[in-house]
């Protein structure tokens, strides 16, 4: 693998927060001596182990379509994990001052680990992680996530990947599973989305991400999500108070 850095975008708009939970009860994180087990759906048939919620934040829903649906990391082949995986579980297991900051944090480290391990494998199934374990189409993806605003056109994303326009297109839809400016528009979109739950206005999202104005910009997220930038606010708003 070369030196690009492949996740920390993609990472940076998650909010990882990790919960120890009971026996019998929902959780889509497994800790054992052997193995690291996460899912993107909880659930209360994972493997034996120290258990864990592990929520990705009120804005990461479309980001889950990056993720694998279930990633299991052997920690005899993975030294490091294997390290965080005993961190975890001591945290897990005896609760101390500052331990929902700790849980946090490892949580936050436990998902770059076990992406880094399923880009590394190349093993993952058509989508984002798929395209940032190619070693042609990742310089293109991490240029759309680095840089969402940017009018990007097909033969940029080509020349980056060193491949031709066909050759581009066709590789891209194979491996991430759909066409390279649907992948952009929907990486923007869900940039939009988790602005606007931030509370930040439309006027500055969509100079932000391209967009002619604050109207092309509301347009565009009403198609994408069926409602309007205030109305999705509003909604996650009353869901979160009830």
């Amino acid at each position: 693998m070369d030196r690009l850095d492949r996740l920390s975008t993609l990472v940076s708009h998650l909010e990882v927060r990790l919960a120890p939970v009971d026996d019998g009860a929902a959780a889509n994180l497994s800790v054992s001596r052997r193995a690291l087990v996460w899912s993107t759906e909880a659930s209360d048939h994972l493997p034996t182990g120290r258990r864990a919620l592990v929520d990705l934040g009120p804005a990461s829903e479309p980001l889950r379509q990056a993720l694998p649906a279930r990633m299991v990391a052997d920690l005899a082949e993975a030294p490091s994990l294997a390290a965080l995986a005993a961190l975890l579980t001591e945290e897990l297991s005896t609760p101390r001052c500052g331990g929902r900051f700790a849980l946090d944090r490892l949580g936050e480290l436990v998902v770059v680990a076990m992406l880094r391990a399923e880009i590394e494998r190349g093993e993952t199934a058509p989508g984002p992680l798929a395209g940032l374990a190619h070693p042609g189409l990742s310089r293109a993806i991490v240029a759309l996530h680095d840089a969402p605003g940017r009018d990007w056109r097909v033969e940029d994303l080509a020349g980056l990947a060193a491949m031709s326009r066909s050759h581009f297109i066709a590789e891209f839809h194979r491996v991430v599973g759909q066409p390279p400016m649907a992948y952009a528009k929907s990486w923007r979109m869900t940039l939009a989305r988790n602005a606007v739950l931030a509370g930040e206005r439309s006027s500055a999202i969509a100079r932000r991400l391209g967009y002619s104005g604050g109207d092309a910009f509301a347009r565009a997220f009403a198609r994408t999500y069926g409602c309007s930038p205030s109305a999705l606010r509003a909604a996650e708003g009353q869901r979160a108070a009830s």
